[in-house]
């Protein structure tokens, strides 16, 4: 949040996102065709697995030889890379750990039954905690004690100045920083400016594309009425490519006015452009008078976790 708008959104799936867990999976099919297996980590959720990465597979409940996969296999594994679409997540019997962490966790999953966790991964709240600069964040909320306590022990190591705070009051934090709504508005594909106007947001497998509209703007007695609502427009596109995290080509399909005025509202996308976390970056200006910007891709898009 900034200013009282919302500029930034991570979505976290506490069911199935847990990068860099270790399971005792089970495997639950083999298809030789495509160098896959497909492991149960816990009921009903199953992560792909490549069978090019199986040599130094350990196998719990039987001898295994060399490349030998069987179905029912009992094995240790690290959840790498989350479910995105209709794919599977990826798991890998090369756990990132050192050699030390290895031999260990090898020896306690001998000791445990299918479906343990041998050892957590970093909850997606944490690592996004890394990702940003604490020191401009004015405070940090937090209404579910657990990620309280995770989270205070984060700032806490880190020598970060800022504490979390435990919220506790009966109205729901979701309400309180208007979330709910915000939400609401990232599942729309129109969303409205104050002025009057609107824009559009429409995604395909290849690129995005969003449309400027006059909508319900009433133009005032100065020239620049177009210049003003592009200008709007521009500011609130670039706020919705970080709310929605968009990314690929991206085309803008701005009100038509004069080469002047779009000058001035290509500067300011530039701007705005520069300002963003993720690199962002303005190609050019199409024939049909279409913007064109890329987008570097950073996890899924809103659209696809909602």
């Amino acid at each position: 949040m900034s200013d009282g708008k919302a500029y930034d959104v991570a979505l976290y799936n506490d069911a199935e996102d847990k990068l860099n867990t270790i399971y005792i999976g089970k495997v639950k099919n083999i298809i030789k065709n495509i160098d896959a297996a497909f492991v149960e980590l816990s009921p009903g959720f199953l992560a792909y697995l490549n069978l090019r990465e199986c040599k130094d597979l350990v196998v719990l409940n039987r001898e295994r030889i060399e490349y030998d996969l069987r179905q029912g296999d009992e094995i240790p594994v690290q959840l790498i890379k989350s479910a995105v679409k209709s794919k599977k997540p990826i798991c890998t019997g090369r756990f990132r750990l050192n050699e030390e962490a290895k031999a260990e966790i090898i020896n306690k999953a001998k000791t445990r039954t299918v479906f343990s966790v041998l050892s957590e991964g970093t909850p997606e709240y944490v690592s996004f905690l890394n990702k940003i600069n604490l020191s401009n964040v004015a405070k940090i909320v937090i209404d579910d004690i657990n990620i309280f306590e995770a989270v205070s022990a984060y700032c806490s190591s880190n020598n970060a100045e800022i504490c979390p705070t435990l919220y506790e009051d009966d109205y729901p934090l979701t309400a309180l920083y208007k979330i709910t709504s915000v939400m609401d508005e990232l599942k729309s594909k129109t969303v409205w400016l104050k002025s009057g106007a609107n824009i559009v947001v429409e995604h395909t497998e290849a690129l995005n594309v969003i449309d400027v509209n006059t909508a319900k703007s009433i133009r005032d007695k100065s020239d620049n009425h177009i210049l003003k609502v592009n200008l709007e427009a521009a500011d609130e596109i670039m706020r919705q490519l970080r709310l929605r995290n968009l990314s690929g080509m991206i085309l803008i399909d701005f009100i038509n006015d004069s080469s002047e005025n779009m000058k001035i509202v290509t500067d300011r996308v530039k701007k705005l452009a520069g300002n963003d976390d993720i690199k962002t970056e303005y190609i050019d200006i199409t024939g049909l008078g279409i913007m064109e910007l890329t987008r570097a891709k950073k996890g899924r898009p809103l659209h696809e976790m909602i």
